[in-house]
């Protein structure tokens, strides 16, 4: 499973930080298991053990920082007897594929 998150994080530093943190939502519980890897100035990736639904997982995460709003957080998760290389090219492969671009916002969206 690949879950897309935004992500509000304006650097990477603050980013690497809220990544320590884990994750604590609901049915979905996942601690940090190494240490974070900073790919370049705008990507950061991790892997995480935990719990989706009560059930042991381990997660590959990677955090995009994007300089014109909101950026993204790519989270590969499965079993811990399914994880391996798939999960982390497939999460690495949307990673690549994703362009920050800033928004037009017209007249008409702005009331909204």
């Amino acid at each position: 499973m690949i879950i897309l998150l935004p992500n509000e994080s304006k650097d990477l530093n603050e980013m690497k930080r809220e990544a320590r943190g884990g994750v604590n939502e609901e049915g979905l519980v996942l601690q940090l298991l190494g240490k974070i890897k900073t790919s370049n100035d705008h990507r950061i990736e991790a892997d995480y053990e935990g719990q989706l639904n009560f059930e042991k997982v381990k997660c590959f995460a990677i955090g995009m920082v994007n300089g014109k709003g909101s950026g993204l957080s790519i989270l590969a998760i499965t079993t811990v007897d399914q994880f391996g290389e798939r999960q982390i090219k497939a999460a690495k492969a949307l990673a690549n594929s994703v362009r920050f671009y800033q928004p037009i916002v017209s007249k008409a969206s702005e009331y909204w």
